[in-house]
């Protein structure tokens, strides 16, 4: 905490002065004003290189230096530069450009320097080893090959504590303070540096999958060894036998000890967990640990100014030293390097790649100090403080890039999602060329030599019809599958074909939509009519609606089994009742009616297919016959019910439930964005609101009869369909169709529509 760290720089400071030492921040100062130090260094010579811009204290410690001549400034030689700009279609193809250039040019040369520079580089790390991967070690994709070595290397460090493996130790002794989150502790189950990942690896996977249907932010220590510990898919003996013995020495400890005696337990804890055991790591692995166990160490210097610490207090200063340490592991000597412009400044290369030069890129836009006035940041021209001094870094920057290699690409992108793009100014001067006139590796990603040798295997589709003894079960789905894909229908409903769909804490939107249907059909069986509804007060109506919602909160939870966050529940209540408070509005302006039942149960037989359905509401209206809703929390597009293939015919279903005394069909769009009506009625206006109205169509005796039996024959059809076994992959509409469905690995509908994937594009990201 804050007076944790206060009292830490004031025992440092008071070490300071007892011991007569400095901090490296003092350093150049001390150094400037101590007149021994000088006199003892003034027959030295110091050679300075690679500054781009000294710190007004460097300034300051140099001329001082200065005063005998001691300071020499030493630049690099520079090189005859050929220099061409070559345009590419997106920052995806630049960078496989320049990868398809480099390994051109390692395969024919020996002992050569390559350089990759690219500007943010920090936020381009992952793609850019991702396509560079693809063109220059594709191997190293293949998860077994982990240690493999590349041909090139990425300069950039990154937080230490952001590495997969001092991630999970972070992890691990956060643990013990409180429970851990969901994400967290499917990273240790899925963890490879956590003892018998090798052989519970699946095991432990199941049981992460479990973890997370409990629908909370955060787990308790026993939940996780309820599950881990019990017979079945999940059941994970090393993983519980390691749980056990963590709880065993947390009964020990202490809970407050010097920072020495933190970091001993700290250490237990990682042993109790297997951490890094059975686990042969590679270079970069092994340079990771190293370097973790001695940032864990330095708690140890926490005792020089600090008695007793909580495990709190201690996990924080860990935690904190890995955040600030910035990590980049030593590789081998590899021909290709990847910079960021700063890091490239004052390196010579026999070949250099910078990407990136567009004029919405280069120069990087200015971005001052928020926390500093304007004004001061200009007096004393610090970084970022204008835009002018932005386009002056960065002339001398390429000015230095420019001089230092023999062979220079400069490139730019020529649209940035949508938006167009053109040379920066800087290199408007350049003469520009064709990357297909530049000599690189022009062979196709092995990607897509796959893709290319695939041929397609023709069967001959024999139908399976469906048996007496046969039973499906789907409700109107059943229907709706087939429409939408004939191979769906038959896979889900008949083959029972499934994917396991993301689990996240709280309540998903299909959830909160079954909680919706749940909170109106308990507001209607105890309000049945609209003029109960009407006459209800305002407080009256707002007790009414918190019984509703808390019953069905009660309800999803018991289904679900389990019980939502104090906080996160709180929320979902509001969103309800401000929702149907909303909705109800609408219900009011309706012409009178009468909410016979709620939730009924039907059976709709249609060509020896039984279809059973639920309707959500029942109304009986003044004109006479009912009415039909049927709640939707998605988007309502009219379309959608119509045609020989409605991609959502349950309005078609209900129409066949109670055909006789049938006087409208309609969608309840219940959102906070919108709220209305959608559907058909027969000659009679369903609400006395021009705006809801509207989209509901009007029809007369003869069109409702028409519309009713073109319904029923689309219906017989489609029920036809799936009763003989019609199975072919025919989406509706592809690839829209197809978007949403987990099924198209296994229908490889993709290969069927001879579809080519751009494996250099975007979507493979």
């Amino acid at each position: 905490d804050d007076l944790f760290y206060v009292t830490c720089c004031r025992a440092l400071k008071e070490q300071c002065n007892k011991n007569n030492w400095i901090t490296l921040a003092e350093l150049p100062g001390y150094l400037t004003h101590n007149k021994y130090f000088l006199q003892l260094n003034s027959t030295k010579t110091i050679f300075i290189t690679g500054f781009d811009e000294l710190k007004p204290q460097q300034k300051t410690l140099f001329s001082t230096l200065n005063v005998d001549n001691i300071v020499k400034w030493v630049e690099l030689s520079s090189r005859t530069s050929t220099v061409t700009r070559i345009p590419q279609v997106d920052s995806n193809a630049e960078i496989i450009a320049a990868a398809r250039w480099s390994r051109y040019i390692i395969e024919h040369q020996s002992d050569v320097s390559i350089g990759i520079v690219v500007p943010g580089l920090k936020q381009q790390k992952t793609r850019i080893q991702t396509l560079f991967d693809r063109v220059m070690s594709p191997n190293a994709m293949i998860a077994s090959n982990y240690d493999q070595v590349r041909p090139y290397n990425l300069t950039l460090g990154s937080k230490l504590s952001q590495y997969p493996l001092v991630q999970v130790a972070l992890i691990l002794l956060r643990w013990q303070l409180a429970n851990i989150s969901i994400d967290e502790l499917s990273v240790l189950l899925h963890s490879p540096y956590i003892r018998g990942w090798d052989g519970e690896g699946t095991a432990r996977a199941h049981a992460a999958r479990q973890l997370s249907e409990f629908r909370q932010p955060e787990i308790s220590f026993d939940q996780v060894l309820n599950i881990v510990s019990r017979e079945g898919h999940s059941y994970c003996p090393i993983w519980t036998a390691m749980m056990l013995e963590h709880q065993q020495l947390l009964q020990t400890a202490l809970d407050i000890d010097m920072a020495s005696g933190w970091l001993k337990h700290f250490s237990q804890v990682l042993h109790t967990f297997g951490y890094l055991q059975g686990r042969h790591l590679d270079s970069t692995e092994y340079q990771t640990a190293e370097t973790w166990q001695t940032s864990l160490t330095e708690l140890n210097r926490l005792d020089t100014i600090s008695q007793y610490i909580s495990r709190m207090q201690a996990w924080g200063y860990v935690s904190q030293a890995a955040t600030d340490k910035i990590f980049q592991p030593k590789s081998k000597q590899v021909p290709v390097q990847i910079l960021g412009i700063l890091e490239a400044q004052h390196l010579q290369f026999d070949y250099l790649w910078i990407m990136g030069l567009d004029d919405e890129n280069w120069p990087q836009p200015s971005h001052p100090d928020a926390f500093l006035p304007l004004s001061l940041q200009r007096k004393y021209d610090m970084p970022h403080n204008s835009a002018g001094r932005e386009l002056a870094v960065a002339k001398k920057q390429l000015e230095s890039l420019f001089s230092h290699s023999n062979e220079i690409i400069a490139s730019y992108p020529l649209q940035r999602g949508e938006e167009k793009l053109r040379p920066a100014e800087l290199i408007k001067n350049i003469t520009e060329g064709r990357f297909e006139d530049l000599e690189s590796w022009d062979q196709k990603l092995w990607s897509t030599r796959i893709f290319e040798a695939g041929e397609l295997e023709t069967w001959r589709d024999a139908t399976v019809p469906m048996g007496s003894e046969d039973s499906v079960t789907g409700g109107s789905q059943i229907v709706k599958l087939q429409s939408l894909c004939p191979f769906r229908a038959f896979a889900v409903i008949r083959l029972g074909a499934t994917s396991e769909s993301d689990v996240s804490s709280g309540l998903d939107m299909a959830e909160r939509g079954i909680l919706l249907h749940s909170v109106l059909e308990i507001f209607w069986r105890n309000t049945v009519n609209q003029s109960n509804l009407i006459n209800l007060s305002h407080n009256e109506l707002q007790q009414n609606l918190d019984v509703c919602v808390e019953q069905a909160l009660k309800k999803v939870e018991s289904k679900l089994q389990t019980t939502l966050n104090k906080r996160y529940r709180q929320l979902e209540k509001q969103r309800l009742i401000t929702l149907v408070n909303e909705w109800l509005d609408i219900e009011k302006l309706r012409s009178p009616f009468k909410v016979v039942d709620v939730e009924k149960k039907v059976s709709v037989s249609v060509n020896n297919l039984s279809i059973n359905i639920k309707i959500d509401r029942i109304d009986e209206v003044a004109s006479g016959g009912n009415l039909l809703i049927d709640y939707k929390t998605g988007k309502i597009n009219k379309s959608q019910w119509l045609g020989d293939r409605p991609e959502d015919p349950q309005l078609p279903v209900y129409s066949m439930a109670e055909t006789d005394e049938l006087s409208g069909l309609l969608f309840a769009q219940v959102r906070t964005d919108e709220k209305s009506f959608s559907g058909i009625s027969k000659d009679f206006d369903v609400c006395y609101s021009p705006k809801v109205s509207s989209k509901i169509q009007k029809l007369s005796s003869d069109e409702w009869q028409e519309q009713l039996q073109e319904w029923r024959q689309t219906i017989e059809y489609l029920a036809g369909q799936f009763m003989q076994g019609q199975a072919e992959v025919d989406p509706v509409k592809y690839p829209v169709t197809c978007r949403y469905c987990s099924l198209t690995q296994l229908c490889r509908v993709n290969e069927l529509q001879q579809v080519h994937i751009d494996f250099e594009s975007d979507e493979m990201l």
